[in-house]
């Protein structure tokens, strides 16, 4: 076998807000600490391997810790993203291996790498304004600003919550198209979806507020394999159309109008390795298209044009370890993006055109316990927040301008039986709502403004094994 030799060199590169530091050494260190301020990531590169190099293992230690494989990567890029918290020391290795998995030398230990939490600027005077709540809670205030601020950090495990953007909020284009997501009869009103997955019955609950105005059952829904796997706008109608999936990979595409099936397509999708794992208009045509993803971490997607696949092509992907969580139009250019979130907590956000990447942004992690509930507008701004739940149950959101964090807002919680299952808006005033749904069955709506619950009240309980089909 043709021996393969150790990677030789390391570079690493912070990616900070406003600039990136760039940092080479050679490989006989000096094992100096080098410092990366205002970051909780940092980009290891590595010259390639000679020799038959299928791909690279990178190994971690942390704070002086046992070195562990931290990820294997392919042989392009020769780079990976290592991710840290304030306070953390790593120091990284790295060895290549063949297509048999035989594992060539590991290189020189890199230096020490700190990751080091920015001094804080002044926090911004708090709004003196209560909330709209029986028992209102108060606002900090400048003598205690500090301590809120603690609570705060501990709240979003230690992650720096940048300061409100003072870019202003872009006007909305008024000849924009509104998408009302799960609106079935176009009265721009989110609606409910409910199923029971043992016999098919499937129910539109179509929406005014928290009041069912009318309910619709679906002619014939598929069963014996088949899963009704997303929902989308793909004939540009204003309504949401339905997407199904068999467990061999065929696809059915059913256009919806009122809850009637009016034009109807099958296609042999992609293999049965291959799943639908979002709708989005990536193109900008008011039309959803279909995002699928192999179980390698591979990504293509489907244009849609109706019933019809217009075109098809792959999309580039950060990765195996990394997934897409949402997929928000966080510039309002009337295309989707993509947010992706690795297996380790980091976030991504690639501003898309089609397929092609036009810019990638790193965006704040609270933590590991913290998931991706979805990217609603709850304040009605136009653009696309982000809401988080903790593994305990409590809700929090960054309201967002573009990528980045203009505020933020913890939501009121409930208990553990009760699970967000939709965000949308129920009441028409342009603002997302919280739909909920109990273990018991029960489905819940509240009413937002920003991280405010206005109103809530129970929607009904559709029954023994009946569930939600969520966003």
């Amino acid at each position: 076998m043709k021996s393969r030799t150790a990677a030789r060199r390391f570079s690493w590169t912070a990616w900070l807000v406003l600039a990136v530091a760039t940092m080479a050494l050679d490989a006989a260190p000096s094992r100096a600490a080098i410092d990366i301020v205002g970051s909780e990531s940092v980009t290891l590169a590595w010259d390639p391997a000679s020799g038959p190099v299928a791909g690279y293992h990178v190994f971690a230690s942390y704070n002086g810790g046992t070195e562990q494989l931290y990820e294997s990567v392919g042989i392009t890029p020769t780079s990976i993203a290592i991710e840290g918290r304030y306070g953390d020391s790593i120091v990284i290795r790295v060895s290549s291996f063949d297509e048999t998995g035989s594992a060539g030398p590991l290189s020189e230990p890199s230096d020490v790498i700190r990751l080091i939490e920015p001094t804080p600027e002044p926090e911004p005077t708090p709004t003196s304004e209560p909330e709209p709540t029986a028992t209102p809670k108060p606002e900090p205030t400048p003598e205690s600003e500090s301590r809120w601020r603690r609570e705060l950090r501990r709240e979003l495990r230690r992650e720096p919550t940048p300061e409100p953007s003072r870019t202003p909020t872009p006007t909305p284009d008024p000849d924009a198209a509104s998408i009302v997501p799960f609106d079935f009869n176009g009265d721009q009103l989110g609606d409910i979806l409910i199923r029971n997955p043992d016999s098919g019955e499937t129910l539109f609950w179509m929406m005014n507020g928290i009041d069912i105005s009318y309910s619709v059952a679906l002619s014939n829904p598929l069963v014996d394999g088949w899963h009704l796997i997303a929902t989308g706008d793909l004939n540009q109608d204003g309504g949401a159309d339905l997407i199904w999936q068999h467990n061999d990979g065929a696809i059915e595409i059913w256009l919806i109008d009122n809850g009637t099936v009016i034009a109807a397509a099958s296609a042999e999708g992609m293999g049965a390795d291959w799943t639908i794992v979002h709708t989005a208009d990536l193109d900008g045509d008011a039309r959803d298209d279909l995002i699928f993803r192999r179980d390698d971490g591979s990504h293509y997607v489907w244009f849609m044009h109706g019933t019809d696949i217009a075109s098809h092509a792959p999309l580039d992907s950060p990765g195996s370890a990394w997934h897409i969580v949402a997929t928000p139009d966080f510039d309002r250019d009337g295309r989707d993006d993509l947010l992706w979130r690795r297996n380790r907590g980091r976030l991504v956000s690639w501003r898309m055109n089609g397929t092609e990447v036009v810019s990638r942004s790193r965006v704040s992690n609270p933590g590991r316990d913290w998931s991706v509930l979805g990217t609603p507008d709850l304040d009605g701004n136009g653009s696309s927040d982000l809401l988080w739940q903790h593994d305990s149950g409590r809700l929090f959101v960054w309201f967002m301008v573009g990528s980045r964090i203009a505020s933020h807002a913890r939501i009121e919680s409930t208990d553990s039986e009760w699970h967000v299952v939709g965000l949308r808006d129920f009441d028409g005033d342009g603002r997302d709502d919280i739909l909920w749904q109990h273990d018991d069955g029960l489905i819940y709506i509240w009413l937002m403004d920003g991280g405010t619950r206005l109103h809530h009240d129970a929607v009904g309980s559709p029954g023994y094994g009946f569930a939600v089909v969520p966003d």
